[in-house]
């Protein structure tokens, strides 16, 4: 578990058969993270745009500026080799063709998190009023956080390399611990949300394919 996760960081959910998820890197289908990672990165921008539009309504422009900044950073993966920097770059440069078997284990773990989170999304977006969501995140708010907090400490166990995808990883991780991220995206757009988590589990069976039982052994 990444370094930054708190003393309530939980053990992961099971995410299926030991050894399921494997060492091995993305170079079979670069072409395919590529494009979720944009799609991810455009869903990430929409949705902290529509954070700094709803805080400052609320006369919160300190947390406004950060969702904006956040949107922006992220924005930068809808650029395809325009230049260092880029998500889509940081990906190429330093995940296509690097193995770790203690990555893989970030990314087993990351992925039971993930599972558990999009179960708790659909909690609230399953319910049909403003009301009862305000009353489910009065009573739920910890749990869904402790998972959340979870998920950012998997991330970047798993995204090790200083860069793009880490920076981006570590900016939304100080907003959701320093800035009550997570309440304000249950009560502004869980169904975004839903599909974010989605999109990042996808992102990372794409990325860290499993390893074949050759190349584990050879890696031991």
């Amino acid at each position: 578990m990444g370094a930054n996760a708190g003393p309530d960081t939980m053990p992961p959910p099971a995410s299926g058969p030991a050894g399921a998820v494997g060492a091995g890197p993305a170079w079979a289908a670069p072409a395919a993270v590529i494009a979720t990672l944009s799609s991810l990165s455009l869903a990430l921008q929409s949705l902290f745009n529509r954070l700094a539009s709803t805080r400052l309504s609320r006369g919160d422009a300190a947390g406004a500026e950060r969702a904006r900044n956040i949107a922006n950073q992220v924005g930068n993966g809808l650029q395809w080799w325009t230049g260092l920097g880029t998500l889509s770059w940081d990906y190429v440069t330093n995940y296509v063709f690097q193995q770790s078997m203690s990555r893989g284990m970030g990314v087993s773990e990351a992925l039971g998190h993930l599972t558990a989170l999009s179960s708790i999304v659909g909690e609230v977006t399953n319910l049909r009023s403003d009301s009862e969501r305000l009353q489910w995140i009065a009573r739920n708010y910890s749990r869904a956080f402790t998972v959340a907090k979870s998920v950012m400490g998997n991330l970047l166990s798993v995204f090790d390399h200083d860069g793009a995808i880490r920076n981006c990883v570590l900016a939304i991780q100080r907003e959701l611990l320093e800035g009550d991220l997570l309440r304000d995206v249950l009560r502004l757009g869980p169904n975004d949300l839903e599909g974010i988590v989605k999109m990042s589990k996808d992102l990372l069976q794409r990325i860290f394919v499993p390893a074949q039982p050759g190349q584990r052994e050879g890696q031991l």
